[in-house]
């Protein structure tokens, strides 16, 4: 299992979004909004699946274009 990441709009930085995935969870998941909790902006941000992408600790593996 992975990070789902998300990117900070304000900052540009990485946020973990708290959940953990595969890439076939992933891309299984619904497209609709959630939000994260942003430890570089103190924001909570929306994101989707479109928007995510699998930390998987060497190589950032994109879900979905």
């Amino acid at each position: 299992m992975h990070k789902i990441m998300i990117t900070c709009p304000a900052t540009g930085k990485d946020v973990a979004t708290g959940i953990l995935a595969d890439t076939d969870t992933l891309e299984k998941l619904p497209d609709g909004s959630s939000n994260a909790h942003c430890p570089h902006c103190g924001g909570s941000h929306p994101w989707s699946v479109r928007d995510a992408w699998l930390d998987n600790g060497e190589q950032r593996t994109e879900v979905r274009g």
